[in-house]
Parts: C-alpha cells; structure tokens; sequence
C-alpha cells in the first residue's frame, strides 16, 4: 500500500511540473491543480482528464489560418465602422471594440426573445423560410417535445434541399443520439466538437464548445444563452434564459464563427484544414463591400468569440475594460459567479469611484458545489458596496450585463474562470441603440422581483463577525446552525473556495 501511494505522489509530483510549466491561466488555477495532484489516487488521474488545456500548437496555427480567409471581409468592416465612428462617436468607445477581431456592424434589426416558447416559435418560422442554409451550434441538445418540433422543422428543411449542419459538444449533448438519428438519415451533417473518448488523440475533456447560436441562410441569426432543450419552456421554465434574434451583417460574422468551428471540429480532414479557399463552405460573398451597409440605420452590434484558441481575444476583456470605464452604473447578471482577479478587481474599483454596482444571480444553480464556492465570492464583493440579489422562481440561466445603460454585452459566457479561460464562447456587444435600452429594462423588472442575497453568519471571519453582523444586511443572523459546528462548515466552504479556479 505504501508502495502505492508513493507511486502516486511521484506521479503527482510529475503533473504538479507539467501545471506549473504549461498553463497559462491566472496563477490561482495553477496553484489549485499544483496542491491537488498531491492527493493520492485521485489527484493525478483528475489532473489528466481535465487539468491539461492548453490546446496545441498546430490547432492553435490552423485557428489562425482560418482567421486570415476572414480578415479581408473584417477589414472592409473596420473601415466601415471608422467612418460611422464619427458620426456617433460617442456611442462606441474604441477601447473596447477594438479588442474584438470582427468589426462593429450596422444596419442590424434585433428582437429581445425573454420566453423560451417565443425563441422556439421564431426560430422555426425563419427555418421553415430557409432557402439555403441552417446552421445550428448548442452545447446541449435533448431530444424532448420542443426538439421534436425544431427536428421536424429541420427535416422539411433538408427536403426542400437546404443545407443543414449542426455542431453540439461531446460532454454537453450527451445522450441527444435520438435527436441526430433521423437529421443524419436525411442528409444532415452533424459534428460532435471534441468527443467525449480518452483514447482519442489530444483528448481535452476540459475544453468545451460553450456557443449557442444558429444562422439561416447566413442573413438571420440567433445568439444568447438557450440551449436547444424544452427544459426552457414552461410557466416557469427549469431553465430561464434570453435570446437575441438578428438580421443583418452581424449574422455574416456568426456564419464564419461557425465555419471556423466546423473545421476545427474536424481536424481529421486534411481537406478541410489546408485546402484551397474553394473548399470554404461560406454564404457570404467575398465582393461583398460592407461599406455599402455604412449609410443605413440599425443596432451597432460586435461578434465576439473567446475561446483557448484565440486568448488575445475575449469578452471578459472587453467586460473588464467597460467596467473600468463606467460612470454611472454596472449592471451583471450571471448564473455562476466564479471571477477571475481582473473582474472581481474591475467591479471593485467601479463601486468604490462610486459606480452603482449592481449583481443579479440565481437563487440555486445546478451545481451545490458551485453554490458553496459563490457563496465566499458573493461575500467579497457585497463587502465592498456592492449589491447584490438572487432571482427566484426556478433556475435564471441568463448571462448579460449593461454599461452606463447604453453598452450591453450578452451571450453564453458566464462570469466565472471557465468561460474566461477554458470554453468556446460567443457573446455579442451591443452600442446605443434599442438592445442596450431593452436589456437594461429586462434586468431592472428581474431586479425588482428577486431578493437581497445573504450569507450565513458563520462564513465571516470572526474578526469582522461583530460589526457586520449589527449593520450588514447581506448577514444571515437566524442561522440554525449549531455554533459548535461553525469552524467545520467553513473550513469546508473554504476547502471548496480555494478549488473554486477548477471549476
């Protein structure tokens, strides 16, 4: 046994190397993983399955390859967005557009879907229009009464001879084969994005594709955070999420979102990494001039993908670097609050120049360990003036935010380390206009309905234990915990706390 053991710790000795050498997340989650990897027989083969997510130098080369076939039309669009800039130049701040690869886009119509019923009605109303092309990408996919609809939406589609292909993730839609059975039959290409196989070369069980968005005929698109499941319908849904139908440019810049993740997925195919631009599967065509679009009005809209292909590029910068500018007010709304140090510092440093800082969470996530690492994060920053709430009334899935009221972000990622480092991720920033106005009037009625978030008295520190407890309104005094076990729940929330970065 001893034996054992010491094997393991050697072997662990080995991943704590690896961590320190290779990852290039924040140092908490290096450090995390460096003391984990110690814990005998099960330390190691964690850090093996999910620890490990750098994602390789030749995918990392072919991500930047597929980028180049896309700079030309996204350079047009810069132009554009620079000669609209002086127009309203107050509307788009250049400090966080420009951290975005694809260009501000104009001329777009968008449409605010806040009921799961609605996104499924919409959604198969411009499918059953589609003349050419569906494409669709979820992290998760069931096969329930609502996709059963979608599927024969889907079908009617392919027989009309539309193309149809749909990416889902290898952990996130396990268990949808029922959905994809008939679609592929039919003529249906389906892509599983990273499949869940250890045996599988470069295997990255903590990588995931985290987009939600669909596109019909490369001119409407859909993006938020809604998976494809009938677990967001009802009165009250199991899930409560918002979607932003689009038509316009910004719909072009989704289809090349998808494009590139099309190939990605399908790296075996040597065709499709390194052939010629001919084989581009793309419905937008490369003499289009966007400039053309510049005199029209509509929603001034960003595409912006993260994900660990591309780390230079990503929301959370873009989120941080908003906060950072803010006047007025910060408005966020996330189901998982995990931060990483730059937006838990962003935050802070806003509320104390005065900012409003304002932060909506779900009463209950899916996860009781999530829940216990949230509940120390949540306590630092209602510490520093910021307020924060829970909604009621089932699982609130929504992830959005709203700057000074006319800057908005929304889509799929989640305020916490794994989206910011780890997923795929699609989110789109919105300048002015009626989308900001529309969200920040989404958040303000979620605001009014939900309550003021509390923590157990036992979780503060005993030196600030008195004061808090007599002034802070955030404190839950009735707790019935025995005093006695105190000291024990909160080593046990801190222990999960501190392996909050792994999450």
């Amino acid at each position: 046994m001893i034996d054992l053991i010491l094997s393991s710790e050697a072997l662990g000795f080995l991943c704590a190397i690896h961590a320190i050498a290779t990852r290039r997340r924040e140092s908490t989650g290096t450090l995390a993983w460096a003391a984990w990897v110690f814990v005998p027989f099960v330390g190691p083969p964690l850090y093996l399955l999910l620890g490990t997510d750098r994602i390789g130098r030749r995918r990392r080369r072919r991500v930047k390859e597929i980028r180049e076939m896309h700079r030309k039309h996204v350079e047009k669009a810069r132009e554009c967005a620079r000669q609209r800039r002086s127009e309203i130049p107050d509307a788009i701040p250049l400090a966080i557009s420009d951290q975005g690869f694809f260009a501000v886009t104009f001329g777009n119509t968008t449409e605010l879907l806040t009921d799961g019923a609605d996104v499924f009605g919409r959604l198969i109303e411009d499918i059953r229009r589609a003349e050419r092309s569906v494409e669709v990408l979820s992290y998760i996919v069931d096969a329930d009464a609502q996709t059963e609809r979608l599927k024969d939406a889907l079908l009617d589609a392919l027989r009309r001879g539309v193309t149809v292909r749909i990416i889902y993730d290898g952990i996130g839609a396990l268990g949808c084969g029922r959905f994809l059975k008939d679609l592929e039959a039919r003529g249906a290409k389906c892509l599983e994005f990273i499949p869940l196989n250890p045996l599988r070369l470069r295997f990255r069980m903590s990588l995931r594709n985290h987009r939600k968005l669909v596109v019909v005929d490369g001119r409407v698109g859909y993006i938020g955070s809604m998976n494809l499941s009938g677990r967001h319908v009802g009165n009250p849904p199991a899930s409560q999420d918002i979607v932003v139908r689009f038509a316009g440019d910004v719909a072009a810049d989704m289809q090349r979102i998808f494009d590139e993740d099309w190939r990605f997925g399908e790296e075996e195919n040597r065709r499709l990494f390194f052939g010629g631009a001919d084989d581009w599967p793309t419905f937008v065509d490369a003499d289009d001039d966007p400039k053309d679009m510049c005199a029209l009005e509509g929603e001034c809209v960003q595409l912006v993908a993260s994900g660990p292909d591309d780390p230079a590029v990503g929301v959370m910068r873009m989120l941080v670097t908003a906060i950072h500018r803010a006047e007025v007010s910060v408005d966020l709304a996330t189901p998982y609050f995990i931060p990483p140090q730059a937006l838990l510092g962003a935050m802070q440093s806003a509320a104390a120049r005065g900012v409003r800082v304002r932060l909506l969470v779900s009463e209950k996530t899916d996860s009781h360990v999530v829940d216990m690492a949230m509940s120390l994060w949540l306590g630092l920053v209602m510490e520093r003036d910021i307020e924060v709430r829970s909604s009621a009334g089932g699982f609130i899935h929504e992830k959005f935010a709203v700057i000074d009221g006319h800057v908005a972000f929304m889509g799929s990622s989640n305020l916490d380390q794994r989206s910011a480092f780890l997923n795929f991720e699609a989110d789109i920033v919105a300048y002015a206009g009626a989308l900001p106005r529309q969200l920040a009037d989404h958040f303000i009625g979620r605001w009014k309905r939900a309550k003021r978030y509390r923590i157990p008295i036992w979780l503060l520190p005993r030196a600030v234990r008195p004061s808090l407890a007599e002034s802070g309104a955030w404190v839950e005094t009735g707790d019935k915990t025995p005093r006695w076990m105190w000291p024990f729940k909160r080593f046990g929330y801190r222990l999960v706390w501190l392996t909050s970065p792994l999450l």
